[in-house]
């Protein structure tokens, strides 16, 4: 199951994932394909997320599942990006990077937050 080589999973009361987690080693590892991959892959574990919860509501009215979303957070170097998908009435999924942030890596930078 490709949403279980994410680097970490956030859990609702019910048991359900609804945060995955990705991050980079280090701001010098990041080479722009590790970054593509990375984003390939969380997106795809959102998806999967969304349809497994739709699974376990096959009565739920639409418009509940419709107003339903699960969230990513991803690092890349210095940068952390908070993004989510929600399912689309046509049987689409749509996502959207809700903010980003950059991190302070030195102490000049703290001001950034």
């Amino acid at each position: 199951d490709e949403d279980k080589l994410v680097d970490g999973m956030g859990y609702d009361y019910w048991g359900f994932e609804r945060v995955a987690l990705e991050g980079l080693s280090g701001l010098s590892n990041a080479s722009s394909d590790k970054v593509i991959d990375d984003a390939t892959k969380q997106i795809s574990t959102l998806i999967s997320m969304m349809k497994r919860i739709a699974s376990h509501h096959l009565n739920s009215d639409v418009q509940s599942f419709i107003n339903t979303k699960v969230y990513g957070i991803q690092s890349v170097n210095s940068t952390i990006i908070l993004s989510e998908v929600r399912f689309l009435v046509d049987d689409k999924y749509q996502y959207n990077e809700i903010r980003s942030a950059q991190v302070p890596t030195i102490h000049g930078e703290r001001n950034r937050w």
